[in-house]
């Protein structure tokens, strides 16, 4: 019998998702696209891939695009692509596609925002952690994966930071073992969310007070050493708050960041005006939840402080 994968969100990754997804046969996919549904609908969503290929997924017997969350049929799995703030509006809305059985995988950013998903479904196994891909929403029917293949999840539970490896999560991964997306598993989804904004938040935060690109921040010996200082006091947060970093899979993305060709930034003001954007999700949260547990990040809270400051003044 096939599986019903439910997919809720179609931009950058649940876009990407969907595409490599929809050309499993032995799945039934149902993707909920609110704002682009109507176009989806009419030209199916278009994928393109790191190899420059394209992936055509249009409406057919094992893909449907929906508009109304109420339409969606009883999922086996359902993978929430969303931004998480939205989903206090959407959770109560799931109840059709998510029965008793069904196990519930988060491809979203942030950290602790699945106690709010445990709570609505708190007998539904669920599965978070961060997805080490680049995809872009180009537009309402074409997502761009530039680059990254890995899904790293683990099972979250409230009273545990660390889970074991379980069926339900080897039945995530099988789901797509046939595609270039890669689930890792591991038993801490916290773990797997402070690696990332390890990498993330000392590189966006630098981005946005020097508008720089990732390279030119690498090839600065002054800029590197800041955010490597930075990288290390969130790497010593993660540790006490009891979820490490993963420092060897850090260390390999950084080794393939070192590896890029220096690309110098055009228009040093737009990107600072584009990394401040990023930091609320990022930087900010990083600081609120570390806070939260009584664990300074002093060196990180006092850049980020300044460039607020520094930004406040210049819209005076």
């Amino acid at each position: 019998m096939k599986l019903t994968i439910g997919i809720i969100g179609i931009g950058a990754i649940g876009g990407t998702v969907t595409g490599y997804l929809s050309m499993v046969s032995e799945l039934n996919i149902h993707a909920l696209a609110r704002s682009n549904y109507e176009d989806l609908a009419q030209t199916g969503l278009t994928l393109t891939t790191p190899d420059g290929s394209e992936i055509k997924a249009a409406s057919h017997e094992h893909l449907h695009f929906h508009q109304d969350v109420q339409t969606l049929p009883p999922c086996d799995i359902l993978i929430l692509c969303v931004p998480s703030h939205e989903n206090a509006g959407l959770l109560s809305q799931l109840t059709s596609a998510c029965t008793a059985k069904t196990l519930i995988v988060t491809l979203q950013n942030g950290l602790g925002f699945e106690k709010a998903i445990n709570a609505c479904f708190p007998n539904n196994p669920l599965y978070s952690g961060t997805c080490w891909i680049k995809a872009n929403k180009i537009s309402s029917t074409l997502a761009q994966h530039a680059f990254g293949f890995d899904m790293i999840l683990a099972r979250f539970s409230p009273k545990a930071l660390e889970t074991p490896v379980d069926d339900g999560l080897h039945q995530v991964q099988t789901v797509f073992e046939t595609t270039p997306l890669k689930i890792i598993t591991t038993n801490s989804p916290q773990s797997a969310q402070l690696t990332k904004l390890a990498l993330n938040v000392p590189f966006f935060t630098l981005m946005a007070r020097e508008g720089l690109s990732v390279s030119e921040i690498l090839a600065s010996d002054a800029l590197n050493t800041e955010r490597d200082a930075l990288q290390t006091e969130i790497i010593q947060a993660a540790r006490r708050y009891g979820s490490p970093v993963d420092i060897d899979y850090l260390d390999n993305i950084l080794a393939s960041l070192k590896k890029m060709p220096l690309t110098n930034t055009a228009d040093r003001e737009k990107q600072k005006t584009n990394m401040l954007k990023t930091l609320p999700d990022n930087t900010e949260k990083l600081l609120a939840f570390m806070q939260s547990f009584k664990i300074a990040l002093p060196t990180l809270n006092k850049l980020y402080q300044a460039i607020k400051t520094k930004n406040s003044d210049s819209e005076r």
